[in-house]
């Protein structure tokens, strides 16, 4: 099965149908694609059980639970588990860029995710908003070079 581009489960996802988007991410869609915002698409939509689904299908990730919980949802989480860089990479993988920009600093792990992972388009879109952060990335992809 083709999942190109996302497309079906954003539909999915849009409309609340769970069992269909159980049935796509079964059959490869993919709810991390670095171009897509699958998750925060649940979250803007209040669809709670599909992002529970997706919770679930990130392991129950604490510091993707609390990022969660920045848009007013509030779901449990074990708060000795909470990691900053690791909430700024999940920011990163959903494309939740405000709380990025609102968090963001020279952390080591923040700098290894942006190197040795995809990052999707809207992410580099952003970064060329945001000259400040770019000027770090530039700087420190240098150094690394």
């Amino acid at each position: 099965m083709c999942a190109h581009n996302n497309i079906a489960l954003h539909e999915a996802v849009c409309q609340g149908y769970i069992e269909v988007v159980k049935f796509l991410v079964e059959n490869g869609a993919n709810i991390l694609d670095p171009n897509s915002t699958i998750i925060c698409d649940a979250a803007i939509n209040n669809k709670i059980e599909i992002i529970k689904y997706f919770i679930k299908q990130c392991n129950n990730d604490d510091n993707l639970i609390y990022l969660l919980n920045e848009c007013n949802f509030r779901f449990d989480y074990n708060e000795s588990l909470i990691n900053n860089n690791q909430i700024l990479i999940w920011a990163i993988k959903i494309n939740k860029f405000d709380y990025f920009e609102k968090y963001f600093n020279d952390e080591y792990d923040v700098y290894n995710y942006l190197f040795n992972n995809i990052i999707g388009y809207k992410f580099n879109n952003y970064m060329k908003k945001i000259v400040h952060l770019k000027n770090k990335y530039i700087n420190l992809e240098t150094l690394c070079n």
